[in-house]
């Protein structure tokens, strides 16, 4: 499985997971959290691992970069969903993390289209 499938794999985990949340039973809930670990760490591998495979120069500062947006969006995104929480409940929180994963499967998706163009313009 390529780079991008993997990530757009445990993003869409993340997304069901987070669904799941959604019911009642305090079993469900569970599940659902625990389906949205193994999604994110799917893709937080995945990334890191593209990053190296992207950076044709200075990986040690690409994976540097990477790491610090990894734990800036961490930090801002769990500021910011507290005050969604504390104004809006449990349901916001869903809309919210369903709208930001899927601008992360949108992002891969564009990140698939750059590496195919660098491909063809190496081929050219």
């Amino acid at each position: 499985m390529s780079i991008p499938n993997r990530m757009c794999a445990g993003l869409l985990l993340m997304l069901v997971g987070v669904l799941l949340t959604l019911f009642t039973p305090l079993l469900m809930i569970l599940i659902g959290l625990t389906i949205v670990c193994f999604g994110f760490f799917f893709v937080h591998a995945a990334a890191t691992n593209w990053v190296s495979i992207l950076a044709k120069e200075a990986k040690g500062s690409a994976s540097s970069l990477y790491l610090f947006f990894y734990y800036a969006g961490g930090s801002l995104g769990s500021y910011v969903l507290g005050f969604v929480w504390e104004y809006f409940g449990w349901y916001a929180i869903v809309t919210v993390t369903i709208l930001l994963l899927l601008v992360g499967l949108k992002i891969t998706l564009g990140m698939v289209a750059v590496q195919k163009n660098e491909k063809l313009k190496m081929t050219l």
